[in-house]
């Protein structure tokens, strides 16, 4: 009610609004953060109460962590109980590309099996035959600490429909082609995500987390988290920063369009 937090065109609260958003919250400063970055990614005033008001995201019992990664839309950040056995691997060439990824994927990230099961939530294996093509995909959330990152993987088997089934060293041969090496899969542990609000302050005040696209950098492999901060809403200017998730340090500061919706 006294204007600091910014509900788009101006800071000033009134109570119908202020009540839809924060009656019922577990927590203030996950509520105010949540509605902050529905804001600077660029939704209403209505939408971005419904996303974080008491009948939107509600902390779990995991902390803020919980909550912010349950508002995403897409692919679930949190799927449940992983099949790193392979049980989500329905068929028999299904199997067979599970394990020949699984095998590659940890000597190519140096993970132990204790370290692959710790760090990864698979939840689905499949094979898409048509029209033209036959792939093998493994979808997943990469968890370290309080990050979850989205994940999948293809390996082209051939052209549909496959004249026989692949030998292993056909398999391996294809698996090898879609694991990208320089991802830092073996990334042990990340700053706190005060730490990152912390760097995201060095370019701009009231930058907030992406918690949705949280991402391995093209080329580097590195592990970052991006944020948005609305600059100018009548100019559409915002100002784009990301952290590298390993150390902290602002990798990005920019002005860039505000997303549109």
């Amino acid at each position: 009610m006294h204007g600091d937090v910014s509900r788009r065109a101006r800071a000033r609260w009134n109570w119908r609004h202020a009540v839809e958003l924060c009656a019922g919250s577990r927590d203030a400063d996950a509520t105010s953060a949540c509605f902050r970055e529905r804001v600077a990614a660029g939704d209403g005033l209505e939408a971005a109460i419904a996303a974080c008001g008491p009948d939107g995201v509600v902390p779990a019992s995991g902390g803020e962590h919980e909550g912010r990664y349950a508002a995403c839309s897409g692919h679930p950040l949190h799927p449940g109980e992983s099949c790193g056995e392979g049980r989500c691997a329905d068929g028999a060439l299904e199997a067979r590309v599970f394990e020949a990824w699984r095998t590659q994927f940890m000597t190519v990230h140096e993970l132990s099996r204790a370290a692959f099961d710790d760090h990864m939530e698979i939840w689905n294996v499949e094979v898409d035959r048509g029209p033209k093509s036959v792939f093998w995909r493994v979808d997943y959330v990469f968890v370290v600490d309080w990050v979850r990152s989205r994940q999948s993987e293809s390996v082209h088997l051939g052209a549909h429909p496959l004249a026989r089934p692949p030998t292993d060293g056909e398999i391996d041969s294809a698996v090898a082609l879609a694991i990208e090496p320089a991802e830092r899969f073996h990334l042990a542990d990340v700053v706190a995500p005060e730490a990152v609000r912390s760097s995201f302050a060095e370019c701009a005040s009231d930058v907030e987390i992406d918690w949705c696209h949280i991402d391995f950098a093209n080329v580097t492999g590195e592990l970052r988290v991006g944020g948005t901060a609305v600059a100018d809403r009548d100019a559409n200017r915002c100002v784009d920063a990301e952290v590298r998730l390993s150390d902290g340090r602002l990798m990005r500061c920019r002005d860039a369009p505000c997303r549109l919706h």
